[in-house]
């Protein structure tokens, strides 16, 4: 894909690449997959927002929404 489309295609491309800017977080810490065989291919599972979301409120539980 030329260009940033990928950026306005997909939203959870643009929350990774993100995410990764702004903090030293692993792949596999941000919930990527890496897929037997293909050490430098990693994709997004279908639970990628939960498991996203579930990971920073651990790692930052200030981010926590009060009730």
């Amino acid at each position: 894909m030329r260009g940033h489309g990928y950026w306005y295609a997909n939203d959870w491309i643009s929350t990774d690449v993100t995410l990764s800017l702004r903090h030293a977080i692993p792949p596999a810490q941000r919930c990527l997959v890496n897929p037997p065989g293909r050490q430098r291919v990693w994709q997004f599972p279908e639970n990628y927002p939960e498991c996203l979301a579930g990971r920073l409120l651990a790692a930052f539980p200030e981010l926590r929404r009060s009730q």
